[in-house]
This record gives structure tokens, C-alpha cells and sequence, in this order.
């Protein structure tokens, strides 16, 4: 699972904007997104949509990166 934007599905480009929103959809429908889970889709998860990321990514977007809980960047 991934959790991404480019706006077309979503209001802004956060992604915690976009997890709190599929949250509520999910909450809606009777069903929960559990924090852990929206933030492996935020992360790992997104990985493994590399392409996606490649291609449409910014620097601009990144404002630090973690490794292992210790911030390199």
C-alpha cells in the first residue's frame, strides 16, 4: 500500500493531509486506518512506488531524511 499525492485524488500535497483525509473516508465507511499503517504507506510503502516518486518528486518537497530514526539530511 501507498500513500502519495499529486493532488489529483486530494486537496493538498501533505501527506499527512492526505492520510488524516483517507482516515475520515475510511471512518465513514465503517473502517479504521491505524497510524502505523498510514505512515508505512507515507514511507516504505512509497519505495516501492519508486517510479512514481522519480518522475514526479521535487526536492522541494523533502525538508529532511531519516534513516534508521537518525536524520541525515
Amino acid at each position: 500500500m501507498a500513500l502519495a499525492t499529486d493532488i489529483g485524488g486530494g486537496a493538498s500535497y501533505s501527506m499527512l493531509r492526505t492520510a488524516a483525509e483517507a482516515y475520515k473516508v475510511l471512518q465513514l465507511q465503517g473502517q479504521n486506518l491505524p497510524a502505523l499503517t498510514a505512515f508505512h504507506a507515507m514511507t516504505s510503502g512509497n519505495a516501492k512506488e519508486l517510479f512514481a516518486l522519480m518522475t514526479l518528486g521535487d526536492d522541494r518537497a523533502v525538508r529532511a531524511t531519516y534513516v534508521q530514526g537518525k536524520r541525515v539530511r
